[in-house]
């Protein structure tokens, strides 16, 4: 396990504005009326969705075992390994418009490129399971929401 540093926490806070700032972008952009195929609202969201990871790998980092620990007990295990996922499609794949589907939901995980080389399929499964169908809005709210508490609970 990674010892905490006097880094992390900051980092970690910056991680988590990064994430509400652009999940806010994102609401605004659809509260204008502008759809989900919007570039500016689907940016939004993939930052959104960048940020949140980037959060949580600081808490593994810190947390390692008491974190994981703490999501599995939460029920946030797979819906994490399904946003990584997403996440993974987003940066390693350039699929970011192919991630949200009308009217702002998770897309089909079907519609979403496949990896080019798969490993395992468990964050697949977890983003059919936890994301697919789902208002993106809504549930990048819940993620952030649970990092925030995590943090709380254990005072850092």
């Amino acid at each position: 396990m990674t010892e905490h540093t006097s880094t992390s926490k900051p980092g970690w806070l910056l991680c988590l504005s990064g994430a509400n700032f652009a999940i806010s972008r994102t609401q605004e952009c659809l509260d204008r009326g502008i759809g989900g195929n919007d570039a500016e609202a689907l940016r939004g969201t993939c930052e959104a969705i960048w940020w949140i990871v980037a959060a949580e790998e600081m808490l593994l980092d810190a947390h390692d075992r008491m974190y994981r620990t703490a999501r599995a007990d939460a029920g946030w295990d797979e819906v994490m390994s399904g946003l990584r996922w997403a996440r993974n499609r987003i940066t390693h794949q350039e699929s970011q418009w192919k991630i949200i589907e009308p009217p702002f939901n998770w897309a089909n995980e079907q519609n979403v490129p496949q990896p080019l080389i798969v490993r395992h399929d468990r964050g697949r499964d977890n983003y059919r399971r936890c994301l697919q169908g789902r208002p993106v809005i809504a549930r990048l709210r819940e993620m952030v929401n649970f990092l925030r508490e995590y943090a709380m609970k254990f005072r850092w």
